[in-house]
């Protein structure tokens, strides 16, 4: 499942993989993203929704899930 959720991870557009390594793999909050990107901490909070909203749906099409 793991490496199915990271390959998953990495046919995610630019903006929304950027976003979802910082927050999950270098534990970012949502203010250091925002900061280290120059972005609205609302636009960071909506591109890890949107990126996890993208990942559900493509391991939904493979045939997983993730919640």
């Amino acid at each position: 499942m793991r490496n199915k959720v990271r390959n998953s991870i990495l046919k995610l557009d630019i903006k929304y993989k950027e976003v979802i390594f910082l927050r999950y793999y270098n534990e970012l909050s949502c203010n250091e993203i925002a900061n280290k990107l120059n972005l609205n901490v609302n636009t960071v909070i909506t591109r890890i929704n949107r990126a996890k909203r993208i990942l559900n749906n493509l391991l939904k099409a493979e045939g997983e899930t993730y919640e």
